[in-house]
């Protein structure tokens, strides 16, 4: 209940990645249990296991890193125009778009110069830079829509330069 209550409050808390440590502790549990199985009945397991697992992974692929990435690229390099600038409220979000924008300027909303030329694309994340506070430091934006890339959504803000 408490992990529940943390992911609703704070996300992203539970990324699969995270449960890579503990994958070997559960192959090690499962070896000991096959172990005590007859030999049809551990081909079958393992066969199932391996059919599940497989299919599984191919749909968290498709997912975190196929057609909703793939649309969020295409979808944000429409928009973006030379000189335009990306921020994000969240470290690890401002990576990604490092790699996949690499021609733009990427930066933490905290680091940014509000009155540089071109537009900035704020990628909300947690909410640090809310709706008040661009309010009150005067930035015209426009929310256009909720995307992802990889594992990450976010809310995409075009805030126009003042310029």
């Amino acid at each position: 209940l408490t992990g529940v209550t943390a992911g609703i409050l704070f996300r992203p808390v539970f990324v699969p990645r995270y449960m890579i440590p503990a994958a070997g502790l559960a192959a090690f549990g499962l070896a000991v249990f096959i172990a005590q199985m007859p030999r049809r009945l551990t081909a079958l397991l393992c066969g199932l296991l391996l059919l599940t697992g497989g299919l599984g992974y191919r749909d968290v692929w498709k997912e975190e890193y196929g057609i909703q990435t793939a649309r969020t690229r295409s979808e944000i390099e429409r928009m973006l125009k030379p000189g335009d600038r990306l921020i994000s409220d969240y470290g690890h979000i401002g990576l990604v778009l490092e790699y996949y924008y690499p021609d733009y300027e990427v930066a933490y909303w905290e680091d940014v110069d509000w009155n540089g030329s071109g537009d900035i694309w704020y990628c909300q994340v947690f909410n640090e830079l809310t709706e008040e506070r661009m309010e009150e430091l005067g930035l015209d934006r426009t929310l256009k829509g909720e995307y992802g890339l990889d594992e990450y959504s976010f809310r995409l803000y075009q805030i126009q330069s003042p310029g």
